[in-house]
């Protein structure tokens, strides 16, 4: 199973619409879219390589191979594709080589109990149609024009699956009543001061440092991570209890992001997904990319300034390099590869689980290890 654990695909026929906005974005190299009217619902692989490598530790990065071809042949990265103007053909899965101690590790996270939500429910809605899932936090003061933007565009395609989401304690009225018409489950998320040992993150360098709220805060019941990273935990929490939800989910930042269609049409019978990222199948993980030179003659080619590839991104220099170590991490190695957005994942219900389990340790651990691992303020 290997570096396919967190499999990386993009699925081009997803149609979301959203803006690009560079933040902290997370890096884990584990082998370890309105409408007001209502809604009518009120086991791994047991063959190991020669040369495969081996760790326990679910937080070892492990190698990373530069030349994107793993010790099997797999071919893991073909910018090529894209320039040729054949991205249909364009693959971009994990460049670490395969390591089944690693993935028992991995596992065993995920076979950790998920403890229930920290926030209090202020609204469950009837169980809607359909079995997939849309998660996020958005606990503004007000988000009326948000809401229509997110739930609207969803409701108004045809999305009849659960939308579950944070708001601010005390959400407007005519936010909550558009909210319930719409079948939208949601939980009272109460800003709190973090943990004194967590305060000290340091500073991003960009526009909005010293400032950001999801960055400078924690909340009640989770003040051992900031909310940049706290929704993760809460998004773990509310799918864990969330029964009915056992399609695809999809973890989303609630501001910048609108719907064109049902954004899981295209993905097919969750129950056949599969872990196997080479193994031609539909992954049960999939990321969203941000622009990268090589894709962007096809995006955004009169921005060019907003295609950014890893190994050159200054965020991910100055805050992932002092933390993992400049030579472990080698972004040079990596400079073709586009970030990953960390904003919006997509996943079936044990891939999501997967990979919030991964994500939320690596984010506790790294607050372990000191200022220059945790999130910046």
């Amino acid at each position: 199973m290997g570096s396919s654990l967190l499999s990386l695909k993009i699925q081009a026929r997803v149609l979301i619409a959203f803006a690009f906005i560079l933040g902290f974005e997370t890096l884990l190299l584990v082998s370890k879219l309105p409408s007001e009217t209502s809604t009518d619902y009120g086991r791994p692989s047991s063959s190991t390589p020669d040369n495969a490598v081996s760790s326990s530790d679910p937080h070892d990065i492990g190698r990373i191979l530069p030349d994107g071809i793993l010790p099997d042949g797999t071919v893991t990265f073909t910018p090529e594709e894209f320039r040729a103007g054949r991205p249909e053909k364009y693959v971009n899965l994990p460049n670490v080589p395969i390591d089944p101690d690693r993935d028992e590790a991995v596992l065993n996270l995920t076979r950790e109990t998920v403890p229930p939500p920290a926030e209090t429910l202020l609204h469950g809605a009837p169980t809607p149609p359909g079995a997939n899932a849309i998660v996020g936090l958005a606990s503004y003061p007000k988000f009326m024009n948000g809401w229509r933007t997110l739930v609207g565009s969803l409701r108004t395609n045809g999305y009849d699956g659960h939308i579950i989401v944070g708001v601010n304690p005390s959400l407007p009225r005519e936010e909550r009543r558009y909210l319930d018409r719409m079948g939208v489950t949601y939980y009272a998320v109460e800003v709190a001061a973090c943990a004194s040992s967590i305060a000290d993150g340091g500073s991003d360098g960009g526009s909005d440092a010293g400032g950001n709220a999801v960055r400078a805060k924690c909340s009640r019941g989770l003040e051992d991570l900031k909310l940049e990273w706290g929704r993760y935990e809460m998004a773990r929490r509310w799918l864990e209890a969330c029964e009915s939800c056992t399609g695809w989910s999809m973890v989303v930042d609630t501001r910048d992001i609108f719907f064109q269609a049902d954004p899981f049409a295209s993905l097919g019978d969750p129950t056949t997904a599969t872990t196997e990222a080479a193994s031609g199948g539909q992954p049960d993980l999939l990321f969203v990319e941000e622009i990268a030179k090589y894709s962007n003659t096809m995006t955004m080619p009169e921005m060019s300034h907003r295609a950014v590839d890893l190994g050159e991104s200054w965020r991910y220099k100055l805050r992932i390099e002092p933390c993992y170590g400049k030579e472990k991490v080698r972004a040079h190695e990596l400079v073709d590869r586009p970030i990953l957005c960390s904003g919006t994942v997509i996943g079936t219900r044990d891939g999501m689980r997967r990979f919030l389990s991964v994500l939320v340790d690596e984010f506790r651990t790294n607050n372990a290890r000191g200022p220059s691992c945790r999130s910046p303020t």
